[in-house]
């Protein structure tokens, strides 16, 4: 399988793959089925625009790489042995997620973007 994100950010693997690219900072983040999740630095927000593109790619693992990517902890059970193939290009974390979440078969609530509280 082969994952495409854009702007240089690809990954090629055997069991399936994702690859997420962030246009205000410029990072890619791509990962495997059967490879180990890497996470930014810093959490991304649910408001940062991205490219996100899964293919062949078991769907708890697609939802554990957004766990990671937000830094959130997302439970969400899917069909035994589901993959997906979700090609999605300059929307928010959030509507990725929503994505995943609804080719995982689950009804998500809507997710929202809501600015940060200031003091």
């Amino acid at each position: 399988m082969r994952c495409n994100a854009g702007h240089g950010c690809t990954a090629s693997c055997r069991g399936g793959c994702g690859c997420a690219y962030v246009y205000d900072t410029k990072e890619c983040f791509c990962f495997c089925s059967d490879g180990v999740i890497s996470s930014p630095e810093h959490a991304l927000l649910l408001k940062d625009t991205i490219n996100f593109v899964m293919s062949g790619l078991p769907l708890e693992r697609a939802i554990d790489h957004l766990s990671a990517l937000t830094k959130i902890k997302i439970h969400a059970p899917s069909r035994e042995g589901a993959t997906g193939s979700v090609p999605l290009s300059g929307v928010t974390v959030a509507e990725a997620l929503q994505e995943v979440l609804t080719e995982a078969g689950l009804v998500a609530a809507e997710i929202r973007c809501e600015p940060a509280r200031t003091a």
